[in-house]
């Protein structure tokens, strides 16, 4: 008479067939898992390198650049003005204006000191712009100081034939920074969104491949019946 054989594990079994085909699952549930915060991961780094980081950069130099219009403006209106109150506004405004752009750049400088290639290629723009800052902020300082003392004219000429040449110059080169921070922007955004839809179509990959796995178990089960 023959000894009948205990029931073994392997895959020919029912049993061993669920326990292969939950573990499957478990391991798809499981990556697209990681892979969904891998994306929120990511998504969360580029909001806060736009914010922190290309916004920021964006604000200080438009503060920079509203710093530069308002001395000029403040320069030119010390050369006409005869109201000493008037004059007095004048001369705070070029004060505060003289403050605002070397904070600004200062703070830039700083933020990118540190950076990727994009912040280095910036940084030698705003080294640009504080060379032209430099001279600038000697012939403004001329100007008003020639007004103030009443040579009213050698002012006005100061104004044409050194100031703006020098104000064209900033303001070109805070425009081209200006530029430089739009393109990296834009660039990050276009490659963050590239870099979800990467993700999103292998999280739709991986799912897919669960419901195949989950379909293939049922038929294998199936069969056995």
């Amino acid at each position: 008479m023959d000894t009948p054989t205990k029931p073994g594990f392997s895959l020919g079994t029912i049993k061993a067939r669920l326990i292969f085909s939950y573990l499957m699952l478990a391991l798809v549930v499981m990556l697209v898992s990681a892979m969904a915060v891998n994306n929120l991961a990511t998504s969360q780094r580029n909001f806060e390198h736009q914010v922190n980081t290309i916004e920021k950069q964006s604000a200080l130099l438009v503060t920079l650049f509203d710093a530069v219009n308002a001395r000029a403006v403040a320069a030119r209106n010390i050369v006409l003005l005869d109201s000493e109150k008037e004059i007095a506004i004048e001369k705070k405004s070029i004060e505060v204006s003289f403050e605002r752009i070397n904070a600004s750049m200062k703070t830039l400088k700083t933020m990118l000191s540190t950076g990727d290639a994009d912040a280095r290629g910036l940084l030698r723009e705003m080294e640009a712009i504080e060379a032209i800052e430099t001279k600038y902020a000697v012939v403004a300082t001329e100007i008003v100081k020639n007004a103030l003392a009443g040579n009213r004219e050698a002012a006005s000429k100061q104004i044409a034939t050194d100031c703006r040449p020098l104000l064209v110059a900033l303001v070109t080169a805070v425009e081209q920074a200006k530029q430089h921070i739009s393109a990296t922007s834009e660039r990050d955004v276009a490659a963050s969104l590239a870099n979800n839809q990467s993700l999103r179509l292998q999280m739709f990959a991986a799912i897919a491949l669960a419901l195949v796995q989950a379909r293939a178990s049922g038929w294998g089960l199936d069969t056995r019946r």
